[in-house]
C-alpha cells in the first residue's frame, strides 16, 4: 500500500477524533523506524501542529483500497480514547463553559479567590518557594501542556506553575502548546495569568538586564492557531472576535510595577512587543523594520499566548526580560545563545524577586470588577452562538 502513495497526494485521513478529513501526503517513509506509521499527512485547514504520522489503515482515497473493517475499528477506538473538545468536561463544565464563565472559587461576599497561573518562571519551581507543592498531569482537549503542572501556594496565594518550553527547554517557540497551557490554567480555577519572557531590545533607552512591563504587542508570527474556536469538529461553537485594544491587564501591571519599585528592580512601565515566528533571530532589515513600527522589544512567544488568555477570560500580565540588543544596533556584538543565557540568569533572579512580592499583592488588590469584566468580554464576543 505504501508504494501507491506519493507526496502531494490528496486523500482522506483519520484525525484524533476518529473521523476522516481531507488531507495531503507530506512524507512517505520506507524506513524500519516508520514501519508502523509510514505516512505523514497535513490536514487541510488545520495548523501545521496537527501534521501526523499515520498507518495506511488510517487513510482512504480513490487510489487506495478501503481499510479493513477490523483495522479501521481499532484505529477509531484508539483515536476516540484521546481527549478532544467534544465531550470534554472538568468538574461538570464543558469546554465552552470553562472558557466563557469564571471558574474561580467565589466567596459568600461575592468576591473571588484569586488564583494565579505562572508561565515561564525560571526559578519559580523552587521547592522552598512553594508551600503545599503538588505535581499533576492535566489532560486538555487541546493536547498536553508544556510540562507537568505544579500546584501550590506562595505566601498563602494558590498558584499553578508551568514551564513554557518544557523542563529541558526542548520545545521551540512554534511548538509550544499555547492553547493547552492557557486552557489548563483556566480550567483549574485561575483568575490571572502572569508570565516572564526573554526578549531582544529594539530601541535606545532599554539596557540588557532590565525588565519591561508589556502593554501592547505586534504580531509577526505565521503558523500559530490563535483561537480556541477554530472551527474544527468538536471545538467550541462560534467564532471569537476578541477586542485587543488593551490585551494586558493594567490593574495587574500597576501592582507588579509597584512591587518592582519597592524592590529597587529596574522595570520600564510600558512596552510594545513584536512576536516573530522563530526559532531564528531577525535579519538586520527585519530588525530595522520593527523599529519603524515603534516597537520596544522582540520575542517569539507573546503571541498567541496573550490572545488566548484574553479569549479565556484571564487577566494577563507579562514581564519581558531584556537580554540583548537586536541586530539593528551595529556597534554591538551579534546576538547569540550563550550571551542571552548569561544575561538571563540575572534577569531571572530579579523576576523571581518581583513575583514573590507581587503575587500576594495581586491577591489582596485584584478587584472583582476587573475579573468579571474580563470574563464578560470572553463570553460576549463569541458570534454564532447567542
Amino acid at each position: 500500500m505504501v508504494e501507491n502513495l506519493q507526496e502531494g497526494m490528496r486523500l482522506h485521513a483519520m484525525y484524533s477524533d476518529g473521523e476522516f478529513y481531507p488531507a495531503t501526503v507530506v512524507t512517505v517513509s520506507t524506513t524500519k523506524k516508520r514501519a508502523k506509521a509510514p505516512v505523514k499527512v497535513h490536514f487541510e485547514g488545520f495548523g501545521d501542529e496537527h501534521d501526523t504520522w499515520l498507518d495506511v489503515d488510517s487513510l482512504k482515497s480513490k487510489q487506495l483500497s478501503k481499510p479493513k473493517a477490523k483495522a479501521k475499528s481499532k484505529a477509531a477506538a484508539k483515536a476516540k480514547s484521546k481527549t478532544t473538545a467534544k465531550g470534554f468536561k472538568y468538574k461538570g463544565k464543558t469546554v465552552d463553559e470553562i472558557l466563557q464563565t469564571t471558574t474561580a472559587e467565589k466567596r459568600e461576599d461575592g468576591t473571588y479567590v484569586v488564583k494565579i497561573g505562572i508561565l515561564g518562571g525560571s526559578g519559580m519551581d523552587n521547592p522552598d518557594l512553594l508551600q503545599e507543592r503538588e505535581e499533576i498531569d492535566f489532560k486538555t482537549p487541546f493536547g498536553k501542556t508544556s510540562d507537568k503542572l505544579v500546584c501550590g501556594k506562595i505566601e498563602g496565594v494558590p498558584v499553578v506553575l508551568c514551564g513554557r518550553h518544557g523542563k529541558k527547554h526542548t520545545l521551540m517557540p512554534g511548538n509550544v502548546p499555547f492553547r493547552a497551557n492557557v486552557f489548563a490554567f483556566k480550567a483549574l480555577g485561575c483568575t490571572h495569568m502572569v508570565v516572564s519572557t526573554a526578549c531582544g531590545i529594539l530601541r535606545e533607552g532599554i539596557a540588557p538586564g532590565e525588565l519591561v512591563l508589556l502593554d501592547q504587542f505586534i504580531d509577526r508570527t505565521q503558523k500559530r492557531i490563535q483561537t480556541f474556536y477554530d472551527g474544527r469538529p468538536g471545538s467550541p461553537a462560534g467564532v471569537a472576535h476578541m477586542p485587543m485594544a488593551t490585551p494586558f491587564c493594567a490593574e495587574t501591571g500597576q501592582i507588579v510595577k509597584e512591587a518592582a519599585d519597592e524592590l529597587g528592580v529596574k522595570m520600564h512601565p510600558k512596552g510594545t512587543m513584536v512576536s516573530i515566528e522563530g526559532p531564528r533571530f531577525s535579519s538586520r532589515a527585519e530588525s530595522n523594520f520593527f523599529r519603524l513600527l515603534k516597537a520596544d522589544t522582540i520575542n517569539m512567544t507573546t503571541v498567541p499566548e496573550v490572545v488566548l488568555a484574553v479569549e479565556a477570560g484571564l487577566l494577563y500580565c507579562s514581564i519581558a526580560m531584556a537580554t540583548d540588543y537586536d541586530c539593528w544596533k551595529e556597534d554591538e556584538e551579534h546576538v547569540d545563545v550563550a550571551k542571552v543565557l548569561a544575561v538571563m540568569k540575572g534577569n531571572s533572579d530579579n523576576v523571581l524577586k518581583v513575583w514573590k512580592k507581587a503575587i500576594p499583592a495581586i491577591s489582596a488588590k485584584a478587584t472583582t470588577g476587573a475579573i468579571e469584566a474580563q470574563q464578560a468580554q470572553a463570553k460576549n464576543n463569541i458570534m454564532g452562538v447567542h
